[in-house]
């Protein structure tokens, strides 16, 4: 099958801008968490060889402001996928079944296993 034959379900143009945010959101979602993790651990790196501080370190903000980034963009995908009328996982799954082709050959009994001899 050529990709210029592929079908595409119909999608609304209020689905396809939540479905765009909603993928905007999971790119931010893997940037923030990365950003989450890397600062995680180079601050727990500087918090075991270091004294207690009352301040906050730079990594310490990457960590916060990461996390709450990560949570927020979590609730937008949430919710974008809550009020599009088809999810984006029903539209890939309704673009797979569309453009699978199945081909029954003819049975031909000599070409069965089962009663080959």
């Amino acid at each position: 099958m050529q990709i210029r034959n592929c079908r595409i379900p119909a999608v609304s143009s209020t689905d396809l801008t939540l479905h765009m945010i909603f993928l905007t959101a999971v790119v931010i979602l893997f940037i923030s968490g990365t950003f989450t993790v890397v600062g995680f651990v180079s601050n727990h790196a500087k918090i075991t060889s270091q004294v207690p501080r009352d301040t906050l370190s730079q990594e310490d903000v990457v960590v916060l402001v990461g996390g709450l980034t990560f949570f927020i963009a979590f609730i937008v995908a949430l919710l974008t996928q809550i009020r599009a009328s088809q999810s984006l996982y029903k539209l890939i799954m309704c673009c797979i079944s569309s453009n699978t082709e199945w081909r029954i050959d003819a049975y031909r009994r000599s070409e069965d296993s089962l009663y080959r001899k």
